[in-house]
């Protein structure tokens, strides 16, 4: 294929784009002390159905559910000692269509339910990519503590 036809083909794999802007936010993470997890899988071993008794996305024939987000980062408190997590998402321009956004607001339905205990943070990617945007900026906008 021509390279100048590439980017009309459908991609399977994370453009180059979203794999820079998933690597600032982790290199911005670990600066800042969190332990991370690039495509960090959360897994519940039970059968989810939709409405209609059809077994959602990502659950496999025994019934595991598995959803790599783009980043699952936790940090330890110094003062108490607990810790806190975070499931991250970068979206991008795929993640406006209505059955992306449906599914991965399936997806955060999911992880709140079985996993009350991580924040699920969405970061566009041209929030990220811009060289102007400052590492503080983006920690601001993610919401991160």
């Amino acid at each position: 294929m021509r390279v100048q036809r590439q980017s009309e083909t459908f991609q399977l794999k994370e453009g180059k784009s979203h794999i820079s802007a998933k690597d600032r936010v982790i290199r911005i993470l670990r600066e800042k002390g969190y332990e991370v997890y690039p495509e960090g899988r959360i897994y519940a071993y039970v059968m989810i159905t939709d409405e209609q008794g059809n077994k959602l996305d990502h659950i496999n024939t025994n019934g595991e559910y598995k959803h790599p987000f783009d980043i699952i980062a936790y940090k330890k408190s110094e003062k108490s000692g607990l810790s806190i997590a975070y499931a991250i998402e970068i979206d991008g321009e795929i993640h406006k269509k209505k059955r992306i956004a449906q599914r991965d607001k399936r997806h955060e339905q999911i992880l709140s339910l079985f996993f009350p205990d991580y924040y699920i943070k969405r970061i566009e990617k041209v929030d990220v990519i811009s060289k102007h945007i400052t590492d503080d900026n983006i920690i601001k906008s993610l919401g991160i503590v």
